[in-house]
């Protein structure tokens, strides 16, 4: 038994890879790329109609088309929970706006340590650094929560919607298999 569901997830994990997904995830995503596939909301996304129980093959068929045609619609209420999840801590707000407040602070002002002149960058590294250590410290067990929530959500809808009735690939700026720069 145990064999047969390892057959069959590497069965769907292989569909996937070799699928619009796979393809899609080897690609560079822009702003503008995101923005120009946002599909309708109403009448695409949440339409009842568009919704239905799949057959056992159809789920990664309609995983990996679905992920690809909704990317743009994903991301956007992932930033949208992201938000009112930030919003709901006042403590990771104020110590945004102290963070942000000492960056200004910094950036106006000439800083030495040990008679070293400290750059532009050094100071930039610095509250970079602060930055992330205190969204890790206050905001970490959220940002984790709200992506772990929005990739189930995604994976449910994508799942249970319809297939999109044409087939679209995302538009990107780089052609598949492109190491992308660090």
């Amino acid at each position: 038994m145990e064999d047969q569901n390892g057959s069959r997830i590497k069965k769907w994990m292989s569909y996937i890879q070799n699928s619009n997904l796979g393809t899609a995830l080897q690609y560079k995503v822009t702003l503008t790329s995101l923005k120009s596939n946002i599909r309708p909301w109403m009448t695409d996304m949440f339409n009842p109609a568009m919704f239905s129980k799949p057959s056992v093959k159809q789920i990664p068929i309609r995983l990996g088309e679905n992920l690809v045609y909704f990317v743009s619609n994903y991301v956007i209420l992932t930033m949208l929970l992201l938000v009112l999840g930030i919003l709901s801590q006042p403590s990771f707000l104020i110590s945004l706006v102290a963070i942000g407040a000492v960056w200004v602070y910094l950036s106006k002002k000439d800083l030495k340590v040990h008679g070293l002149e400290v750059t532009d960058f050094q100071k930039n590294m610095g509250i970079l650094a602060l930055l992330a250590l205190t969204t890790f410290m206050l905001a970490g067990n959220m940002i984790i929560y709200t992506l772990f929530l929005s990739m189930l959500l995604a994976g449910v809808h994508s799942v249970y919607h319809d297939q999109p009735q044409i087939h679209l690939k995302l538009e990107t700026d780089l052609p598949p298999n492109t190491l992308l720069p660090l």
